[in-house]
């Protein structure tokens, strides 16, 4: 190659750099700018097309999914069928991670119709949202004892037959929640 072949070459690589640079605004951006993953995470395709088609009805699911977003947690959310008679869904704690995330699952039973399930996600949401806001909980201990505070026990008939039963809990907003999504998404039949 000749120097004059050089020097266009060279040229041509810089003015392409600089108009990466202008129009990108640098090469490289720091971490701090890169989008942050969605905080509830699906295992089963069809539960996560059935949370979008409730996001775009539903304000309240899509206010819980935001206030997570905001949140230094991660919901992983899955199809359970081993969650007990009568129970249609479930938040368990799972670890806390670096920088103080703190890792959930969620476990919904998709034997139910997909308002009945959409709203059972939003319940759960709400509990998930609860955590969130609870930095104090950072193990199963720590938020059976937050539940202790905020809640109230929800046991079933068939659990107080056991001699030992699992601590099982509810708030009054986790209820709330779920009658509201499902009056967006399917009007005051509840």
């Amino acid at each position: 190659m000749t120097t004059s072949a050089r020097r266009i070459t060279q040229r041509a690589v810089s003015i392409a750099a600089t108009l990466a640079i202008v129009l990108t605004g640098g090469i490289a951006r720091p971490f701090a700018d890169t989008p942050k993953p969605c905080a509830v995470r699906f295992d089963d395709r069809g539960l996560s097309r059935l949370a979008q088609q409730g996001l775009a009805r539903s304000a309240t699911l899509r206010a819980l999914f935001a206030e997570l977003d905001r949140a230094r947690v991660i919901v992983y959310t899955s199809i359970s069928r081993d969650l007990g008679a009568g129970v249609g869904g479930r938040v368990r704690f799972i670890g806390v991670g670096g920088d103080g995330w703190r890792f959930l699952r969620l476990e919904v039973d998709d034997r139910r119709t997909r308002v009945e399930l959409l709203a059972i996600l939003g319940h759960e949401l709400q509990h998930a949202s609860e955590i969130a806001r609870a930095t104090e909980v950072v193990d199963e201990a720590s938020m059976a004892a937050f539940y202790d505070r905020i809640g109230f026990a929800s046991v079933t008939a068939a659990e107080r037959a056991l001699p030992t039963r699992a601590r099982n809990f509810e708030t009054q907003a986790a209820i709330d929640v779920e009658r509201r999504v499902f009056s967006e998404l399917f009007g005051d039949r509840w």
